[in-house]
């Protein structure tokens, strides 16, 4: 089985303030790499109903065995009361830029 050392974990925002605010928390705090900030337009079912809103979403690169203290720290910061908070694994990552990421979150 793969086992990954890096993800990127995806969490998304009612503003582009709190979104922005997050993404520099969690840099200063050594959490992630990177966040990458993009606003979208989402659809989904909430307490029975279609509902239908702009968001921003973050992309966090950051390594796995930091996953757990990313979702505590966005779980005591984030104003959602289930936010969405996703993990994807990388497979595959260039030399040169998981040598940065280790760089960075050491």
């Amino acid at each position: 089985m793969f086992k990954s050392k890096y993800c990127i974990v995806v969490i998304t925002f009612a503003s582009k303030k709190e979104a922005i605010s997050m993404a520099e928390k969690v840099i200063a705090s050594k959490l992630a790499a990177c966040v990458q900030l993009a606003e979208i337009q989402s659809h989904y079912q909430w307490q029975g109903e279609c509902q239908q809103e702009k968001e921003f979403r973050l992309e966090m690169k950051t390594k796995q065995k930091l996953y757990k203290r990313v979702e505590v720290f966005i779980l005591k910061e984030h104003s959602y009361d289930t936010p969405e908070i996703l993990c994807i694994p990388i497979k595959k990552v260039s030399v040169s830029y998981s040598q940065w990421i280790e760089d960075v979150l050491n």
